[in-house]
């Protein structure tokens, strides 16, 4: 009970942006185990308001991310006779913070297990002939859809599970995320190579992963025996020769086979390798401001730091970004200031003399600490429509209708007049408007449904109000998924939410 108190109270400190860091610092040393039950019970409830399960799902994502990052340092750091899937499952942990992925394991245990069952029923007992039996395993066809074990893992005899790569949405997450490429039977290189490793090793047979210039292979065999062989996992599990893997690679724009072209993957960089791609597909959906998105960013990006890789330098550097474009300042400024004292006491820099890697961190520095001044004062900043001549119609909170463009959205902030830069204003043609610049304007939370999900500044004369209908009006109903960070609960009668702590104190006449 004492927990739970405790843990209700850093959750509830949580909507300040300045208190962020020390609260979830506190939730990390209470343990994720032993907050779960109130984070489950907080995230999973319709009955739960919009504002608690908000910030309930931050806690679980930030946390999850933290624990995975530790074990991923400790699975790295005794690595010898563990399977490859088991830091890959980290990398999904992160991705589905409350989920019991451990399915994922026991599906592969059981496709290991087939394995082993077919290589003794075909008398085989390594070779060539059970590097077939494998692919068939992986990459053959699946049972037609009127079969009952349509869906099954391990597939029944005589078919496969019918892996293959992703080339339509090469770049969705997903195709990383072994949990669900196990479901959707799609994936990448690198995850299809962790399957096909993973499961070879189960039933005794040495598969390694090798990397390969803007591709990835599975190996099998001694070097330059007869029974070496390279397999294609992306492109249905194909066995090559030495002359096949030469085309292959001729294909990929070099010069034959050449094994200088295929690097074995310790562990670590094949997590490397996984966490790198989705760092870079996260980096774009996060410059379009997807909140989601650089969460996931920033999870990623302490697991590529746990990995202690040959860039660290820039994967602590690009998690301290991750956190400053979440607006979490102080996590960011202390990661920074640890790397800055590590340079300077001779530790890990980039390339180039450690006077630059200081200036550079200077830089960064610098600007962090002018944004946390800039968020103080904005905390402190309060706006009062009573007794002011402000004109300000509209309350953070109502949910709106443009009446221009037509989307649904929720007002999270107000300016008097327009605040937005010259520049901007000139750009959308603000003075143009009827009532033009000197008019109230209002920040506001678009619905996905109608607009990406993304925040516009909108001029009054371009509001009305709506009411959700009846079927949305229940106490857990996001407009938008960044609604809880601003508000608690939605009004009983669908009109808007009730601002948060935070809110109020920042506009208490709303």
């Amino acid at each position: 009970m004492q927990v739970d108190a405790e843990a209700s109270e850093c959750l509830r400190q949580l909507q300040w942006p300045s208190r962020w860091h020390p609260a979830i610092k506190q939730l990390h040393r209470l343990g994720f185990n032993n907050c779960k039950d109130l984070i489950v019970d907080r995230i999973g409830s319709d009955s739960v308001a919009c504002g608690p399960k908000y910030w309930a799902r931050v806690a679980a994502e930030d946390l999850v991310g933290r624990q995975a990052a530790d074990d991923l340092a400790q699975l790295l750091a005794a690595h010898e006779g563990r399977h490859l899937d088991e830091g890959a499952l980290l990398v999904a942990s992160v991705h589905h913070p409350l989920a019991d992925l451990s399915w994922v394991r026991s599906a592969l245990d059981a496709l290991g297990a087939e394995l082993r069952r077919r290589l003794a029923e075909a008398g085989v007992a390594g070779g060539v002939p059970a590097l077939e039996i494998l692919s068939a395993l992986l990459f053959g066809a699946t049972p037609p859809v009127s079969h009952t074990g349509f869906a099954a893992i391990p597939p029944p005899a005589g078919y496969g599970m019918g892996l293959q790569g992703n080339r339509e949405s090469y770049y969705d997450p997903a195709n990383s995320l072994l949990s669900e490429v196990l479901v959707n039977r799609e994936g990448i290189p690198i995850s299809l190579a962790v399957i096909h490793a993973a499961v070879a090793a189960r039933a005794g047979l040495e598969v390694r992963v090798l990397n390969v210039p803007m591709h990835v292979v599975t190996h099998y065999g001694a070097q330059d025996s007869d029974e070496e062989r390279f397999i294609d996992v992306f492109d249905q599990g194909r066995i090559m020769t030495r002359e096949g893997m030469g085309g292959l690679l001729s294909d990929l724009g070099m010069l034959g086979f050449d094994r200088r072209h295929l690097q074995p993957m310790a562990p670590a960089k094949v997590y490397a390798r996984m966490c790198f791609n989705l760092a870079s597909i996260y980096s774009a959906l996060g410059s379009n401001s997807d909140m989601e998105a650089l969460k996931l960013q920033k999870s990623i990006m302490r697991l590529l730091v746990a990995e202690d890789h040959s860039d660290t330098f820039n994967s602590r550097l690009e998690l301290a970004k991750a956190c400053a474009a979440l607006y979490q300042y102080d996590e960011a400024l202390e990661l920074l200031q640890c790397i800055t004292n590590e340079v300077v006491g001779g530790g890990p820099a980039p390339q180039g003399s450690p006077s630059n890697a200081r200036n550079l961190l200077e830089a960064h520095i610098g600007r962090l600490r002018g944004a946390i001044e800039e968020q103080s004062r904005d905390e402190a900043r309060v706006k009062r429509r009573k007794g002011s001549s402000t004109g300000v119609r509209y309350e953070v909170g109502q949910i709106i209708r443009h009446r221009r463009y037509e989307y649904r959205g929720v007002i999270i902030g107000w300016d008097p007049t327009c605040a937005a830069s010259e520049d901007w204003m000139v750009q959308m043609g603000v003075d143009r408007l009827e009532r033009g610049r000197h008019q109230p304007f209002y920040n506001v939370l678009v619905d996905p449904q109608d607009r990406g999900g993304q925040q516009t500044y909108v001029a009054e004369e371009n509001i009305g109000l709506e009411a959700l209908p009846r079927r949305q009006r229940y106490p857990g109903f996001e407009v938008h998924p960044e609604v809880g960070r601003y508000f608690e609960r939605l009004r009983a009668d669908g009109t808007g939410y009730v601002p948060n702590e935070y809110m109020r104190e920042r506009y208490p006449d709303d």
